[in-house]
């Protein structure tokens, strides 16, 4: 589903078109997603993205927001792909 970017007193907001209508917020580039939203913007599943956070070493570190919520720094999760897609020739 696409993602509406709004502009909110200098803080940019994105929001997913979902029936959660989930808000998630970030300065410029530097946007948290959660779980969910990471692995939709990799394109894996959940299971995945935790797999790939315990066996990869080079794999970004999720973020902790508070005993049960954590999530990723977009801009890891890219630069992450970009290293991918180099490596792969």
């Amino acid at each position: 589903m696409p993602l509406a970017m709004t502009n909110r007193g200098g803080i940019r907001t994105m929001k997913h078109d979902r029936a959660t209508d989930r808000v998630r917020y970030g300065l410029g580039e530097e946007v948290l997603l959660r779980p969910c939203e990471a692995a939709a913007f990799l394109g894996i599943a959940r299971g995945t993205l935790y797999k790939w956070e315990k066996e990869r070493p080079d794999f970004p570190r999720r973020v902790r927001l508070s005993a049960r919520a954590s999530g990723w720094w977009r801009h890891e999760l890219r630069a992450w792909l970009e290293r991918q897609r180099e490596a792969a020739g």
